[in-house]
């Protein structure tokens, strides 16, 4: 017998979560790249120096908004767990 994969889908509150975050992070990234795009016109070595830390605190955005996410999901299927759902 063939076995199904099933596909985990997250919570009602992790994907409001996600779908209100992951939006944001995705502009805050344009934002960065066109920034950094503009200063590396005039001058490349100033531009990567500037923006590097910047690249460093997206990735640490990213990380956090789906972080955030699998605690709000943990915490939603606690709740169900203690309600008898």
């Amino acid at each position: 017998m063939k076995r199904k994969f099933s596909i985990y889908i997250p919570g009602r509150s992790a994907l409001l979560y996600l779908r209100l975050t992951l939006p944001l992070v995705i502009l805050e990234g344009i934002f960065i790249l066109i920034s950094y795009l503009v200063d590396r016109q005039t001058d490349v070595l100033l531009a990567f120096d500037t923006w590097s830390m910047a690249f460093y605190d997206y990735l640490a955005a990213i990380l956090v908004a789906v972080l955030l996410a699998i605690v709000a999901d943990a915490i939603e299927l606690e709740r169900k767990k203690r309600n008898g759902e």
